[in-house]
């Protein structure tokens, strides 16, 4: 079987969770120049250098965009892994950010890696940069009002080589790279409008009244602390927030949010649940959908494939008539290709193996009804084959 490294989301909260790293912002590859609010700052002994760009003041509810710039100042030209930087999205804590003098904790995906792939680096020529744009709100907690700052943090486990021989092959070969970058101070002050985005309180209590609409036992005074899965681009392309229970009865379960709407996303008994995401256009009509695997069972331990798609319906989610008993996980070919792939993590390296290709996803419409569907590889081992089953109800 083919091993395949992938970057996958890993929360502190739970054992695993696998996330691609298709959902990363691509590179510009345009040069930022350094503004008022944004000094320039003397490179490393390398020749690498950033700034940070954003508005001075926003108010509250906005997206806090902030455009960051990878510059080389040495003579020849170098190649940049892009890992624990803003170049491949908010993927750890990669920013320190205080309110009022106080730390902001981070509230997005930490992650663990396999091998750094050529793929993973950027080649910057002398005197070139590189720019991607994240927004901060959706890993940080930008919703009180006053003065925060922002600083960068130099990536603990990077490489920088000068030509593509010297590319890293293993985690063992990457370790601390400086890149000096100017802080930026940013004004959050208030609006009358409400704001974009659900905050962990309000959307506790959202997800407390869903519960209790599936559960009219329950316990109204039930603990659900929630973590946000912040991906940014769950956000900029659907507009929705997805939330993980993090401990309790209905540890691991998650929650898609739109506007005043909650839909539950996927099951987590006696499993890990949500396990891994993919932004995508599978039918290329230009409305992104949300796909998704879970795994659940803890004795008949399996996995299936499910599709948020607003275009065909935004307050239900459509599951492939395919499902696996094991672990499977998604890889974005493209734009309108998701591949499905057997996985097999391995929580003592941290590391994450994906195996045989199971296929890929489509949706197929008949009349009015949409459907997601699995078309399996052509050359599936007969062991592979034997876990499939049919979802059924």
């Amino acid at each position: 079987m083919k091993r395949l490294n992938r970057v996958c989301l890993f929360c502190a909260q739970m054992a695993i969770l696998w996330l691609l790293g298709a959902c990363a912002p691509t590179p510009t590859g345009m040069a930022v120049e350094p503004t008022p609010t944004s000094p320039a700052v003397e490179p490393s002994p390398v020749g690498l250098s950033a700034t940070l760009k954003a508005p001075s003041s926003l108010p509250n509810g906005e997206a806090v965009r902030v455009t960051f710039t990878l510059t080389n100042h040495a003579p020849e030209r170098l190649y940049v892994l892009t890992w624990y930087t803003p170049l491949e999205g908010i993927f750890g804590e990669i920013f320190r950010v205080e309110h009022d003098g106080q730390s902001i904790a981070y509230e997005g995906p930490l992650v663990m890696r396999g091998d750094p792939l050529p793929e993973h680096y950027v080649l910057l020529e002398p005197g070139a940069s590189v720019s991607a744009e994240v927004d901060l709100a959706t890993a940080y907690d930008f919703s009180q009002v006053g003065e925060y700052t922002i600083e960068f943090l130099s990536p603990r486990i990077s490489h920088v080589a000068k030509t593509e021989r010297e590319f890293a092959t293993s985690v063992d070969d990457l370790g601390p790279v400086q890149i000096p970058c100017n802080p930026l101070s940013l004004s959050i002050r208030g609006s009358s409008v409400s704001p974009a985005r659900w905050t962990l309180a309000e959307a506790a209590e959202m997800i407390r009244g869903y519960l209790q609409s599936q559960h009219p036992q329950l316990n109204p005074d039930v603990r659900l602390p929630l973590e946000e899965l912040a991906t940014p681009q769950v956000w900029e392309d659907l507009r929705v927030q997805l939330f993980r229970i993090t401990d309790g009865p209905f540890i691991h379960e998650s929650f898609l949010i739109r506007g005043e709407n909650v839909l539950h996303i996927g099951e987590a008994t006696g499993g890990r649940g949500l396990t891994s995401l993919e932004i995508s256009d599978l039918d290329e009509d230009g409305t992104a959908e949300l796909l998704f695997t879970y795994a659940f069972g803890s004795g008949l331990h399996q996995s299936r494939i499910g599709m948020y798609a607003p275009a065909y319906g935004p307050e239900r989610t459509y599951e492939a008539d395919t499902g696996y008993f094991g672990d499977l996980g998604l890889v974005k070919e493209d734009e309108a290709t998701v591949s499905v792939r057997v996985v097999e993590p391995d929580e003592a390296a941290l590391t994450l193996q994906y195996l045989d290709l199971l296929g890929s996803l489509a949706i197929e419409v008949h009349g009015a009804q949409a459907a997601l569907v699995l078309h399996l590889a052509d050359d599936l081992p007969d062991n592979v084959r034997a876990q499939l089953f049919e979802v059924t109800g």
